[in-house]
Order: structure tokens, then C-alpha cells, then sequence
């Protein structure tokens, strides 16, 4: 009779044990940890396009840090902890939300970037904040695609008609002026060319939104190091995109010239080459 009480008795312990443990499970908290790396906006403009953002999700609360802002050259960096935020699942991930939040600096509050409206959304590997501050937006975007312009070289494939041929091309942004120069290099308009020729396109417009576009018509040339540009080799249109590591244009030469290169159309697609 003992050892049959003995053996109810550890039973129930055994039972209490499991349900205890299901209890517990059942009251962890739902935890959520990312670090995302994207675009850092300030006023509307970029002000990093290398920004680190950490998420830290507890339950229903959420906590934004941003890493290393600075908002003027010679300003220290800062990592910006927005704390306390509202935060509710989503289809696809979830929804940040916070009025009136002031973040803090070192463990500080910082008055001066108080926060009137915080909104973010977690969205796979997307990552996307905004924060209204007296002054000025403070903004976080994994999703934009960033350009970022000066003199790039791509290495691809050069095809003229039948013939492909692996080619350099670079270019060169004048801000200022918003054009810019390209430089194809050791093109060839057909196999049995004896030589190749280096052709520059000097000038054409361009715009920049999520990619760089330029385009310009009836450009002339320059060949080699020639001083002057080549009327005899003039480019009806040319039209082109630069969006990330990759170039992508097409040439097109005037009908007007020489047979063996009137209306000869140049396509390349390259990538960009990293020293």
C-alpha cells in the first residue's frame, strides 16, 4: 500500500510538473532582434547611405536605435535610442507606432530631437522609420535605391551587330552641370576591324532618381586623343541607366555616314569594376 502511494504521489508531481511547465512556456514573451542597414534621411535628403538601425521587440513594445548619426561634418556621431514605441504584428511583420517620444543620447534624454510622431514598419528584410522632429524629419529606409555618383569604371560585353567583344567603359558625373561624360573603351565596330578606337561621349544630361538616366541626340564623338571630335562618327542617340553596380546603354550612329558605320547600333551591359 506505501509503495502504491509512493507511486500516485510522484504521478501527480510528474503531471503538476508538465503543466507548470506549459504555464511558462505560454508566459515568455515574444522577443523580435534586427539590425538593418539602409539609408539614413535627414530634412529629406540622404545623409548616410550606409546607416545601421537596430529593432529590439518586446511583446508589444519597441525600441529604435539608430547608429552613428551625425547631422553635420564636423558634429560627433551618436547612436539615438527612441524608446518605449507602440508595436502590433502585421501580416508580414509588424507596426511601430509613438507620439510624443523623446529619445535619448548616451542614456540622456535629448530634448532637442523630440519626437511629435514615430512611425516604422518591419517588413521581412525591410525596415522602414520616420520620425517628426521640430527640426526636421529624421528618416531610416532599407528599401531606397541609393546612387551614388562620380568617376566609375564597368567592365561587360559590347555587342555591335553580330560581333560581341568584352569592352571597359567609364564614366564621369559633373554634378554641377548635371552631365556626364562616357569613355567606351577598345570598341570595335566588326571583327575584321584591324584596330580598336576609344570613343568619348562628352556632356550628355542626366537625371537621378532611383537610378541614373542620361540620354542625349546627334552627339559627336571624340576619338582617341584626338582634340576635335569626329563629325564622321556621330551618335544619332544614346541612351543609358546606371543603377547600382551596373551599366546598361545603347548607341545608335547616324544613318547619314559611311556605310561601313552608318546606323551601326552599340549595346553594352556591364558591371561595376571595384579596384
Amino acid at each position: 500500500m506505501i509503495i502504491m502511494k509512493k507511486t500516485i504521489f510522484l504521478s501527480l508531481i510528474s503531471v503538476l510538473a508538465f503543466f507548470v511547465s506549459c504555464s511558462d512556456d505560454s508566459n515568455s514573451p515574444e522577443v523580435y532582434e534586427n539590425t538593418f542597414k539602409g539609408t539614413l534621411l535627414y530634412k529629406g535628403a540622404e545623409l548616410n547611405s550606409d546607416a545601421e538601425c537596430g529593432v529590439h521587440i518586446i511583446d508589444n513594445v519597441a525600441t529604435v536605435t539608430l547608429y552613428g548619426v551625425s547631422f553635420a561634418p564636423a558634429m560627433p556621431a551618436m547612436d539615438i535610442v527612441i524608446e518605449g514605441l507602440s508595436c502590433a504584428k502585421s501580416a508580414d511583420g509588424y507596426v511601430i507606432t509613438g507620439t510624443d517620444v523623446l529619445p535619448s543620447v548616451a542614456g540622456r534624454p535629448v530634448e532637442a530631437y523630440a519626437m511629435s510622431e514615430v512611425t516604422a514598419r518591419v517588413s521581412g528584410d525591410t525596415f522602414v522609420l520616420n520620425c517628426e522632429t521640430a527640426r526636421g524629419a529624421i528618416g531610416f529606409d532599407t528599401s531606397l535605391s541609393v546612387v551614388t555618383l562620380g568617376n566609375k569604371s564597368f567592365r561587360g560585353n559590347l555587342v555591335v551587330g553580330d560581333f560581341i567583344k568584352e569592352s571597359t567603359v567609364s564614366v564621369g558625373f559633373d554634378e554641377a552641370n548635371s552631365v556626364v561624360t562616357m569613355v567606351i573603351k577598345d570598341a570595335k565596330f566588326a571583327e575584321n576591324m584591324p584596330l580598336t578606337i576609344d570613343i568619348t561621349l562628352k556632356d550628355m544630361p542626366f537625371a537621378v532618381g532611383d537610378a541614373v538616366t542620361f540620354s542625349a541626340i546627334d552627339i559627336v564623338p571624340y576619338i582617341n586623343a584626338e582634340p576635335e571630335p569626329s563629325v564622321s562618327y556621330t551618335f544619332a542617340s544614346v541612351e543609358g541607366t546606371m543603377a547600382g553596380d551596373a551599366l546598361v546603354f545603347t548607341a545608335k550612329m547616324s544613318e547619314s555616314l559611311a556605310p561601313y558605320v552608318a546606323g551601326k547600333v552599340f549595346e553594352f551591359e556591364g558591371e561595376l569594376v571595384t579596384e
